[in-house]
C-alpha cells in the first residue's frame, strides 16, 4: 500500500472536516517524519521503530507525534485499510504542563525591546501586550482579523476555527492594548483588505507561531532572561488569580476544554501566595524572635 498517497487522504478528510491549518501543518510534519524513518518496512515494524527513536525526546513531543499516528490509523482502520492499528500498545507518556511564573519587571524589560517606531516592533509589542492582557495562545493571536475586534467595546472575539478548543469566546482588553491596535489598523496599507491580520507581517501575509517565538527569542536574548510567548499566557493566568480572578471565569478566558489544566494555575498561584504569607505577615515580623520558655 502506498502509505503516503493514504495519508493524503487523511489530509484532504481533515480539511473537510474543518481542520485548523496549524493542525494539518502539524499532520504533515509528523506525516513526513515518519514515512522518512518507516521507509522499505511494513507498517508495523516502521511504526516501532519511529516511535523507539523517539524514546529521549521530552514527553510532548513523543505524545503529540502519538496522538497525530493514532488518528491517522484509526481512521484507516474505520475504511477497513488495516485490521490492528499499530500503535495499539503504545501509551502516551506522563507529561506535566510547565508553567513558568515571569517577574513581571522581567516583562517589563521585555515589553521595552520592540522598536515601536516600525512596525514590526510595534505588532511584536501588539502581540505580547495583548497576550499579557488576555491571556490568548499565541497561534489564535497571529490569526485575529481587523473584524474580530470591536474597538468600542474593547474587545476581541475568538472565532472558533481558530480556537483551539474549537468554540468561540470573547476577551476583554485594557485601553493600552486598544491603542496599540488602534495604531496598527491605522498604520495598514490602503491596499491591505479585511483578510490580512491585524498582527500581519510587513507585505501583508499571516505570521507563524514559530516566527513570533523566534522574535520573543531574539527580544529574550537582548534582556539574558528566557521568555517565551506561552510564557506571556502563563503569567496572564497567574497574576489574573493573584489579583483577584476567580477560577471559572480564567477558565472561560483561556479557553480550556475543563477544569484540569486550569487548576494547575491556581496550584501554582497558591504556592505563590504561601511564599508571599510568610515574608508579609505581621505575626512573622512580631514575633520572629524566639524567647526562652519560662514559668507558665
Amino acid at each position: 500500500m502506498d502509505w503516503e498517497k493514504v495519508a493524503e487522504q487523511f489530509l484532504i478528510f481533515k480539511e473537510a472536516q474543518g481542520c485548523a491549518d496549524s493542525t494539518l501543518e502539524l499532520y504533515k510534519w509528523q506525516f513526513k517524519r515518519f514515512f522518512e524513518a518507516v521507509g522499505d518496512d511494513d507498517i508495523e515494524a516502521g511504526t516501532m521503530k519511529y516511535f523507539s527513536a523517539l524514546r529521549g525526546q521530552a514527553p510532548t513531543t513523543y505524545n503529540i507525534a502519538l496522538r497525530c499516528m493514532k488518528c491517522f490509523f484509526r481512521w484507516c482502520q474505520d475504511r477497513g485499510l488495516i485490521e490492528e492499528m499499530p500503535t495499539r500498545d503504545l501509551k502516551q507518556r506522563r507529561d506535566e504542563p510547565k508553567i513558568r511564573s515571569i517577574p513581571l519587571d522581567t516583562i517589563m524589560k521585555l515589553l521595552q525591546k520592540p522598536d515601536k517606531s516600525t512596525f514590526a516592533g510595534l505588532r511584536d509589542y501588539g502581540l505580547m501586550l495583548l497576550q499579557l492582557d488576555t491571556g490568548i495562545r499565541p497561534g489564535e493571536a497571529v490569526q485575529l482579523l481587523p473584524e474580530h475586534f470591536n474597538l468600542k467595546a474593547r474587545e476581541v472575539l475568538i472565532p472558533a476555527h481558530i480556537a483551539k478548543a474549537r468554540y468561540s469566546r470573547t476577551l476583554p482588553f485594557s485601553f493600552h492594548t486598544l491603542d496599540v491596535v488602534q495604531q496598527l489598523l491605522l498604520a495598514r496599507p490602503d491596499d491591505w483588505g479585511p483578510e490580512v491580520p491585524v498582527f500581519a507581517s510587513t507585505r501583508g501575509e499571516q505570521i507563524s507561531r514559530v516566527a513570533y517565538g523566534r522574535r520573543m527569542q531574539k527580544y529574550s536574548e537582548d534582556i539574558g532572561e528566557r521568555v517565551t510567548p506561552y510564557d506571556l499566557r502563563h503569567t496572564f493566568a497567574l497574576e489574573y488569580l493573584r489579583n483577584g480572578g476567580d477560577v471559572f471565569s480564567l477558565q472561560r478566558m483561556m479557553g480550556h476544554a475543563n477544569l484540569e489544566m486550569t487548576k494547575r494555575y491556581v496550584a501554582l498561584a497558591q504556592a505563590d501566595i504561601k511564599q508571599i504569607h510568610g515574608q508579609a505577615s505581621p505575626v512573622n515580623k512580631l514575633l520572629n524572635k524566639r524567647t526562652r520558655v519560662g514559668k507558665l
